[in-house]
């Protein structure tokens, strides 16, 4: 009986490296070509994996029928700073570059990489991702850049919105310009400040406070001046607005001490106790240590008197000095 025939060397290069316990392959390497370069893999079709790297074939033999080695179907994704040990979607790399589990845009047939924001995994990558920072979800089908709950419910309107989940008629579905009003059961749009910012209520139901600012709150149902509750009087059975021109006021114009900053409530007249003339039934300010212009002390040091009051005009001392007074004068 003959025996094999051995092979030259030559020959032998020709041949898939690829080996087993059972022998050598016997099939002849296969070159590919990438962008017109041709490169001889040291593989035969049924074990070259098919990436050309830096203008080299892939050392490695393929380990599945989609023709790549191991290497190249490993999502080339990163998690905890090493490279993901996940296969790439569907065991393509012609395909995708990523994993399904961790790493790839869930949107159907898509391969772009999903955003990953303060290590939270927001499942699509930008292009199919609502633009609202931190949202999860996918873009809406009208062309938006957010999702269906960011986008503006008002139709044909692509403006993004605070978004809410739920009711499709939540203020919070609207933009700006389409905002309506947060009162229950109320389809108005909202009242439109004039610095041209909206009010979270329309114009019957949002608080007219004119203070720095404005206020965001409904009014409230039994104001009297269309204010919410924070903004109402606080004296017993009144409704109108507080004094918006003090800070921290509690009382409106008619409860107010009218002394300028002052937040306390008026006593006999217009003034409170801290700013009231302090002679017993007089009710004008006491812009002189607690007593009004009429009632002002005796300007001699040491006395505490009140001053003399000749009709209108109020003299500098009490009665018994200017007595005292007009006697050493007298001729």
């Amino acid at each position: 009986m003959a025996g094999k025939k051995r092979l030259t060397q030559q020959e032998l290069m020709k041949l898939c490296t690829w080996t087993t316990m059972l022998g050598r392959c016997p099939y002849t390497r296969i070159t590919l070509i990438k962008d017109g370069l041709r490169c001889l893999s040291p593989y035969c079709k049924l074990h070259c994996c098919k990436k050309i790297e830096n203008n080299a074939p892939c050392a490695h033999p393929r380990i599945n029928n989609r023709g790549y080695c191991h290497q190249h179907l490993l999502c080339t994704g990163i998690t905890n700073d090493q490279r993901c040990m996940n296969y790439i979607k569907n065991h393509d790399p012609k395909a995708f570059k990523f994993c399904s589990q961790l790493h790839n845009c869930i949107q159907q047939d898509c391969d772009a990489e999903r955003t990953q924001m303060n290590n939270v995994d927001l499942r699509y990558c930008p292009d199919h991702r609502c633009s609202v920072a931190e949202c999860a979800s996918p873009r809406a089908p009208n062309g938006s850049p957010n999702c269906e709950s960011h986008t503006c419910a008002s139709p044909a309107c692509l403006a993004t919105c605070p978004g809410a989940a739920g009711d499709p008629h939540d203020p919070s579905r609207f933009c700006e310009r389409h905002r309506v009003c947060a009162s229950a059961g109320c389809r108005r749009f909202a009242y439109l400040r004039e610095n041209g910012m909206p009010a979270n209520f329309c114009g019957a139901h949002f608080c007219r406070w004119e203070g720095a600012g404005g206020c965001d709150e409904g009014r409230a149902a039994a104001s009297a001046d269309g204010m919410c509750a924070g903004h109402v009087c606080v004296e017993p059975g009144c409704l109108k607005a507080r004094e918006h021109r003090v800070d921290g006021a509690s009382f409106c114009k008619n409860h107010a001490c009218t002394a300028g900053g002052c937040r306390f409530r008026r006593w006999l007249g217009e003034f409170c106790p801290a700013h009231q003339c302090g002679r017993p039934g007089c009710d004008r300010e006491g812009l002189h240590d607690h007593y009004c212009d009429r009632h002002r002390a005796c300007s001699t040091p040491g006395c505490d008197r009140f001053r003399e009051i000749d009709g209108e005009n109020v003299k500098d001392h009490c009665e018994e000095r200017e007595d005292s007074m007009r006697t050493i004068t007298k001729p």
